[in-house]
């Protein structure tokens, strides 16, 4: 409480307003709260109790008649460590004054130093933030861009097939490990299908990869066993990283009315023709995987075809493929 040396006062008159009215005179900051316990209306624990009810952080000074160990326990509780037992010196009040005062102006010292560290920190923090946020758009685009081009090496130019495709692809992700490509040959076609393992920018790269070697194959017409042998020496030989690599190459001959499988352990090809049937059934055509071992093995196997035949290819992820089953919630493969 503040008062101008003179106490609480009045005209005799009751209230009144205006220029008669006493004014309040302005508190500054409280350093220092000091209150006893044993007080008449409202006891020293209840007016701390208010303080912190009221969010008004204070250093706090109690004085006492009869402290004990259980009053100190609650004292401390409520966020008060300072308290002054009577009777007591004036001397001893002044020096404790000056301890709490020292004490909690080294507090807000610190506070000061912890909130400037603070935000220096979360300057710093902000510009990292930043920074990130900017390598992530940038990375974004890129990852888009190769999404794009990922796409676009799957497109297929069917104004110039000399045989009717018809193709679909739903990646898994933003880019997907399966390829597949066309190439007009002068007897007929080549068609090559492969799935490379996983489903991210490093099989984007090995789709590119494919494409030029397939290109360069039906340029210089060799058969799907040398194909896939240069195929793998080559991703031995350069590769930085293993990547499983599984293709199927068919070649259509519409002169010799002939077609040539040669598998490199890709799922087999479905041929359609009044009923339908697997081609090849035998193991002995499965082939190697390529872009692992040194030793792989790929064996061509050849059938006639007629007017009207007609051929699936597909990778795994139509054989994965799942659906729910009602009744028992239970994922069930759909081949």
């Amino acid at each position: 409480a503040h008062s101008n040396g003179q106490g609480a006062h009045s005209n005799g008159q009751g209230a009144h307003s205006n220029e008669d009215s006493p004014r309040e005179e302005v508190v500054g900051p409280v350093d220092l709260f000091i209150t006893d316990i044993d007080m008449p209306h409202l006891s020293g624990m209840e007016l701390i109790d208010e303080l912190n009810k009221r969010e008004i952080e204070l250093p706090i000074l109690v004085i006492t008649g009869y402290g004990d160990k259980e009053m100190v326990i609650q004292l401390m509780r409520k966020g008060c460590k300072d308290f002054l037992e009577k009777p007591f010196e004036p001397t001893e009040v002044l020096e404790r004054i000056k301890y709490v005062l020292t004490r909690s102006e080294t507090k807000s010292l610190e506070k000061e130093e912890e909130l400037l560290r603070l935000e220096k920190e979360n300057a710093i923090l902000a510009r990292k933030v930043d920074l990130y946020q900017r390598n992530y758009h940038k990375m974004s685009k890129e990852l888009n861009s190769a999404a794009d081009v990922y796409r676009k090496l799957l497109q297929i130019d069917k104004t110039s097939n000399n045989i009717s495709i018809v193709n679909k692809f739903k990646p898994l992700s933003w880019a997907g490990g399966d390829f597949f490509d066309y190439q007009d040959t002068p007897t007929g076609c080549d068609i090559f299908i492969a799935d490379i393992a996983g489903h991210d920018m490093g099989a984007s790269y090995y789709a590119i990869i494919l494409k030029a070697f397939f290109e360069e194959n039906c340029r210089t017409e060799k058969d799907g066993v040398d194909f896939f042998r240069i195929l793998n020496r080559y991703l031995l030989d350069s590769r930085k990283y293993e990547r499983m690599i599984t293709g199927l190459f068919f070649r259509v001959d519409l002169e010799k009315m002939e077609a040539e499988v040669v598998s490199a352990a890709h799922p087999p090809i479905i041929g359609v023709n009044g009923e339908s049937h697997f081609i090849p059934s035998d193991p002995h055509y499965n082939g190697t995987i390529i872009g692992i071992f040194e030793e792989v093995t790929f064996t061509a196997y050849r059938f006639p075809i007629s007017s009207g035949d007609r051929f699936i290819l597909y990778t795994d992820g139509v054989t994965d493929v799942t659906r729910v089953n009602g009744p028992t919630g239970e994922k069930e493969k759909l081949s």
